[in-house]
């Protein structure tokens, strides 16, 4: 008889196409094709608790039941701070005392993106037998993805098309399965994803963070705003890089909100703007969260660094370009104002 699979399994590593993949095939594995009832909890949002609860507690609609607890390597190691200090365990204790006691049929499984993070005292409790590691998506395997998606809704993606879109996306799963989602939706009444859909409506992962910077700003979160340029500049682009493609953007929310307030028809903004499609839409979106004066002086700020950065001297030290940034960002979060505000 072949042996049963521990019902408390800690997967790791891969990423979320792989790790999703890896979960749907355990469920299979311990339930068949029998209905089954999912609790997703996350234990870097102080859920862990809960999931043992869950764990503990049957489900109502089915004898099928799995618990999962992501970001596992972000559970709280401190005990929370209550009032009159009465809690003495930190999330991580009280997970790790109550799992020899969660047996039983329900299924209980721990994810998490990398072993190297996850606390030791966990993996000393699970032991070997209950922990899985999981490799990364290769390119070959989200191309037979991004095909069996376009497959499933009746959709073609022409060859060209799926050269140029795997070309951008590269090994990165995550942004192959959202950008292969939105080129399905535009492609719903015509069902071919052509090269033009792509070249106008894909976004890369440095492009998501440019506008993740953007809307940092927006928001005044100066902290989000440095750490989304720190992670761009340590992928390898360069302040001049950066400091271009956040003029980009600013231009284009500027000559959107522009061409609203002047009434001039959608149908021509993509002339005006030099964006089409989802990129148009983006822009105009996001350009809701600034007035028009206080897009015309984050424009200026960025020209004063575009000119600083360029202009930098050969005695300046290598970390003014890094610095400059950083004031730039520092003012445009202050500058900023949004139509809420006025």
């Amino acid at each position: 008889m072949a042996k049963r699979e521990p019902n408390i399994l800690l997967v790791t590593g891969g990423d979320t196409l792989q790790l999703e993949k890896t979960v749907a095939e355990i469920v299979k594995k311990r339930f068949g094709e029998g209905e089954v009832d999912w609790v997703r909890l996350d234990a870097g949002a102080g859920e862990t608790r809960r999931a043992i609860e869950e764990v503990r507690t049957g489900s109502l609609f089915t004898p099928n039941k799995v618990v999962l607890l992501g970001n596992i390597e972000k559970i709280p190691k401190d005990p929370p701070k209550t009032k009159g200090n009465l809690e003495s365990k930190s999330d991580l204790e009280v997970l790790t005392d109550a799992l020899p006691r969660l047996g039983g049929d329900i299924l209980f499984l721990m994810l998490g993106t990398d072993k190297k993070n996850v606390p030791m005292a966990l993996l000393q409790a699970l032991g070997k037998d209950r922990v899985r590691e999981i490799s990364k998506t290769t390119p070959a395997q989200i191309r037979a993805a991004v095909l069996k998606r376009c497959a499933d809704q009746q959709v073609t993606m022409e060859k060209d098309a799926l050269e140029w879109f795997m070309n951008v996306c590269g090994d990165n799963a995550e942004t192959a399965r959202r950008e292969v989602e939105k080129l399905l939706l535009w492609a719903d009444e015509s069902k071919t994803i052509t090269r033009e859909m792509c070249r106008r409506l894909v976004q890369t992962e440095e492009e998501e963070d440019i506008w993740a910077i953007t809307n940092a700003v927006a928001a005044r979160d100066t902290v989000l705003a440095l750490k989304t340029l720190d992670r761009l500049l340590a992928q390898g682009d360069d302040e001049i890089g950066v400091t271009a493609r956040l003029i980009g953007n600013f231009k284009a929310m500027y000559h959107c909100k522009a061409l609203e307030a002047d009434k001039v028809p959608i149908a021509e903004w993509a002339k005006h703007v030099g964006r089409q499609g989802y990129a148009l839409n983006s822009a105009h979106e996001r350009s809701r969260k600034f007035t028009l004066e206080a897009l015309r002086r984050d424009i200026h700020l960025l020209r004063e660094a575009d000119s600083d950065l360029k202009g930098r001297k050969p005695t300046n030290p290598p970390i003014y370009k890094r610095l400059v940034l950083e004031r730039l960002i520092l003012d445009l979060s202050q500058e900023r104002q949004t139509e809420s505000s006025t």
